[in-house]
């Protein structure tokens, strides 16, 4: 079932997503599961993003095989990530059935 992922990272800042979104950005457009939404926000005490997948699984081997691979070490295991199942997504017009 396609989820909404929401995911909050303790004190990084707009310096520190600019640098690895560079990166992971491209990555992301092509991995396996990812539906096409990703939006990052400046919150109170660090950065939350919000993405549309697939499934938990495909997010958790892209935060496992590519994510924890190019941000600090202990940052992953500080992320707080909740999943909410989605009903129906529409993105740019193009309607995606959960």
């Amino acid at each position: 079932m396609s989820v909404l992922v929401q995911s909050f990272i303790p004190g990084m800042t707009s310096d520190d997503y600019d640098e690895r979104s560079a990166k992971l950005l491209p990555m992301l457009r092509s991995f396996d599961g990812y539906l096409g939404l990703h939006a990052a926000a400046l919150v109170e005490g660090g950065l939350q993003i919000t993405e549309t997948w697939s499934d938990s699984e495909r997010y958790q081997s892209w935060i496992d095989d590519v994510v924890a691979t190019a941000i600090p070490i202990g940052a992953v295991s500080q992320m707080r990530t909740s999943f909410t199942p989605l009903y129906d997504l529409e993105l740019a017009g193009e309607v995606v059935h959960a």
